[in-house]
């Protein structure tokens, strides 16, 4: 499993998924209380999702192959000239001005000028 591809883990791992719910099934249709028809439901929608898994993965993993192996497929590719940009366009950059006025509080030359050193005659 080690040297598998991605596909080959992905697809192994969910048909062991897949048969573990349906182990899963088995054993609540056999429990001696009767289970609710919920959870017997939720089993076979696990199930059923890994069906699908399995078939996309599959169909993925043949049409990679084709589209690898057919050399007579012809490119789509449109040429770079008629190819629009994709390049981001810069927005213009936001800004706001804003005024900071300071309190009038009567202290306002103590907060920003000369103020008192304890212990000093110098100011």
């Amino acid at each position: 499993m080690a040297l598998a591809t991605p596909t080959a883990v992905v697809l192994e791992l969910m048909t062991m998924g897949q048969q573990s719910a349906a182990h899963l099934g088995e054993l609540l249709r056999a429990a001696s209380p009767p289970v609710r028809a919920e959870h017997q439901a939720l089993a076979a929608e696990i199930i059923r999702c890994c069906d699908r898994v399995i078939a996309a993965v599959s169909a993925g993993a043949t049409d990679k192959k084709r589209k690898m192996t057919d050399p007579g497929a012809t490119s789509c590719h449109l040429p770079s000239a008629a190819m629009p940009s994709k390049r981001r366009v810069r927005a213009a950059e936001a800004h706001r001005e804003v005024q900071a006025h300071t309190t009038a509080d009567g202290f306002v030359w103590r907060k920003y000028g000369q103020k008192d050193i304890n212990g000093s005659n110098h100011p």
